[in-house]
């Protein structure tokens, strides 16, 4: 008998993540604050890399408008071209952003200007300002703020640190107890006793006194001493400012009309470009390192902008009904039907349009809105997306008699009539997503209206 050893070899392609790689990927998901933050910060680092100011004269790079057609751009330079913000008013343009000057948000824009001169630091201070929440909190983890501006967290946290010393304090916490911390070392009286209560605040919630007080070796009375105390903290610093609205986000990209054509432009307004510098002195061995990163860098945003704005064509282009008429004109659409119109991954796709807002004849939105699963039709019949069944429940049901409302029988029956497969539990969950209370209680509000 004739042995052999058979030795299989098993080619594997994979594709090694670069740090450069990884961070044109990032690129992708930013919006246009995003990244004008993510470039001061380079630029900060960079001799070699310029924000381009208002004034500057453009660098060539074609055109950054779309055809929502088949002509969409599948190349056009749009990395350096055009008027941007640069380093000294990059963070904002005040175009399209709604804040009054007593905001919450423009509040502590003032103090940043007046407290943080050097430009990456000051970054790094709008993009966790960024970040708060109507209450004062900080709504992110430091984490994910120091890996979009890409930076170390450590950096982070000491502009952080400076962040919470604003008025009023408390501002930039992290957490209930952090908030309630800094206003208690503010006001000279945080205790061993109290620290222990603010880091317990759970228990205390819950009403269990005797157990912080085990914990504190101390009596329950001076436990509820320690909570009056905290009680007459402001839990919540930036609720002074609800009577302004929180600031909007400029639209990242822009949609019109003309001549009965839908066209998609990258908005200028709010977009950082950059200049490579090449006659900036530096050591031999350092100036070709930072060059070579200065000029990836500007191919990497080009890309960027290149990829939104035919990816943002080509949803326009599939979504005119909606343009025209609204969401019940939406149209079923996923991730692989643009990826597969415009040739790059799902991914791709994905991350695009994860934050970008644009704005268009029905509203400022995001691009993510665009998209609606298929629902199944009978007989053969076109498909309609969950979104446009769910605006036509919401005309429904307010066109309805309130004195007998539709079911979610009645509507389930009405889109079967029509052709799409959709069962009565559907309609339920589409209800409860519009915030709409089921027929029963619709019924019953309506009666106690009429007494």
């Amino acid at each position: 008998m004739i042995t052999s050893n058979a030795v299989h070899l098993q080619h594997l392609r994979t594709l090694k993540i670069t740090p450069q790689l990884r961070q044109a990927i990032g690129l992708l998901q930013f919006n246009n604050r995003a990244l004008s933050a993510f470039l001061a910060i380079q630029a900060s680092s960079n001799p070699h890399l310029k924000l381009m100011t208002a004034g500057d004269p453009p660098t060539g790079g074609g055109a950054d408008k779309g055809k929502a057609g088949p002509e969409s751009p599948r190349g056009a330079g749009l990395g350096g071209g055009g008027q941007a913000s640069g380093a000294s008013d990059w963070r904002e343009t005040e175009e399209g952003v709604a804040s009054l000057a007593d905001g919450l948000y423009e509040h502590v824009r003032r103090q940043i200007d007046l407290s943080i001169r050097d430009p990456r630091r000051r970054a790094i201070a709008y993009l966790l300002a960024e970040s708060l929440e109507p209450s004062g909190w900080l709504g992110r983890p430091v984490a994910k703020i120091a890996a979009e501006a890409a930076c170390p967290v450590d950096e982070v946290e000491s502009v952080l640190a400076i962040l919470q010393g604003f008025e009023p304090t408390g501002l930039f916490a992290r957490s209930l107890a952090e908030c309630l911390r800094l206003q208690a070392i503010e006001a000279g009286i945080l205790t061993d006793t109290l620290a222990l209560v603010l880091d317990n605040l759970e228990l205390i919630g819950a009403g269990k006194i005797d157990r912080v007080a085990r914990l504190a070796n101390k009596s329950p009375d001076a436990i509820m001493d320690e909570v009056k105390k905290i009680r007459r903290l402001n839990p919540k610093p930036g609720a002074a400012f609800d009577s302004t609205p929180t600031p909007v986000t400029p639209p990242d990209l822009l949609v019109s009309q003309t001549d009965g054509d839908w066209q998609v432009e990258l908005n200028r307004s709010n977009l950082p470009a950059i200049r490579v510098q090449d006659d900036v002195a530096a050591g031999s061995g350092e100036k070709d390192l930072l060059l070579a990163e200065a000029r990836w860098l500007e191919k990497a945003v080009a890309r960027r902008n290149v990829t939104t704005l035919t990816i943002a064509s080509e949803l326009v282009r599939r979504q005119r009904d909606f343009l025209a008429n609204g969401p019940a004109s939406l149209v079923p659409m996923s991730f692989a039907d643009i990826a597969a119109a415009v040739g790059v991954h799902e991914s791709t796709v994905s991350r695009v349009t994860a934050n970008l807002m644009m704005a268009t004849p029905r509203g400022t939105v995001l691009l993510r809105e665009l998209f609606s699963v298929a629902l199944p039709s009978q007989n053969g019949g076109g498909s309609i997306s969950a979104v446009a069944v769910r605006e036509e429940m919401r005309r429904m049901i307010r066109a309805e008699d309130p004195a007998s409302p539709v079911s979610d029988e009645a509507m389930a029956a009405h889109f079967q009539g029509r052709g799409v497969s959709i069962a009565r539990r559907t309609i339920a969950k589409y209800r409860d997503l519009l915030g709409i209370p089921g027929s029963a209680a619709r019924k019953q509000r309506a009666e106690l209206s009429r007494r």
